[in-house]
């Protein structure tokens, strides 16, 4: 009797092993093509246009944006790292301009994030940016309704030198006896290569879509576009996302 209770216990405990470790799947984690992605606020419109006074300005602390496709030089590539592949909460300004055109500009936040892309067998560390969006209408209005466009350019801060490696072999071609997750020998030593303290911040844009507005709430969304460089020295080129976004903007207090 007591060697079957203790069978019985093991057995449990197995159970209870198994399933913690049957997913990483974060709390309210779907599947999207990148893998398990936590998804961006649900969008509710109502189809009326968002009024913008002039001189009044509306802010979100909640801004959402969730790549859906990302190109590396004109390659398809995969999500292999990165549970949550959206970029939120993004602080950003809705106004209308001295020019009288409807604009955006992020002014904080969570402006980055890093990824690391698989295109074919090439490994792809990126970082997804709207540091210092700046995206303007094209028309003047004093409204934005589902047929305004914003287009506007961006930067993408330097993500990594060749002397960084990680556990999931990036920047391996430093070796592993270099492995401590900084520039391993920036500054130090007399064969610290260029790769390692490029420090230059890239460039991009970005073109926003919107598709939904509710002027009840101050929520607009819709698709963006964007071209940037990756973010890595060891590694640059062109990326290519495209994604939606999300945003409920309330006026400026103060």
């Amino acid at each position: 009797m007591r060697h079957s209770a203790i069978i019985l216990g093991l057995a449990a405990l197995g159970v209870l092993t198994l399933t913690g470790c049957g997913s990483d799947r974060s709390p309210g984690a779907s599947s999207t093509e990148f893998g398990y992605s936590v998804e961006c606020p649900k969008v509710e419109g109502d189809r009326a246009p968002l009024e913008l006074k002039e001189g009044v300005v509306k802010q979100t602390y909640d801004m959402c944006l969730q790549p859906t496709k990302i190109a590396y030089e004109g390659k398809p590539t995969k999500l292999i790292w990165g549970q949550t592949a959206n970029l939120r909460p993004v602080i950003a300004e809705l106004r209308r301009g001295e020019d009288g055109k409807p604009a955006i500009e992020v002014t904080g936040g969570s402006t980055t994030y890093q990824l690391t892309l698989q295109a074919r067998s090439e490994r792809i560390p990126f970082l997804f940016s709207v540091s210092g969006l700046k995206a303007e209408a094209s028309q003047v209005s004093d409204v934005i309704n589902t047929s305004t466009d914003m287009k506007g350019e961006l930067v993408v801060p330097p993500l990594r030198g060749l002397g960084y490696t990680d556990s999931r072999g990036r920047g391996s071609d430093a070796g592993y006896d270099q492995s401590q997750s900084t520039y391993a020998t920036a500054g130090k030593y007399e064969d610290a290569t260029k790769e390692s303290l490029a420090r230059e911040v890239g460039e991009g844009e970005m073109v926003l879509n919107i598709t939904s507005v509710n002027s009840q709430t101050g929520q607009i969304a819709g698709t963006f576009k964007s071209k940037q460089d990756s973010g890595v020295s060891v590694v640059p080129g062109e990326m290519e996302i495209e994604g939606t976004f999300v945003a409920n903007f309330k006026d400026k207090q103060g």
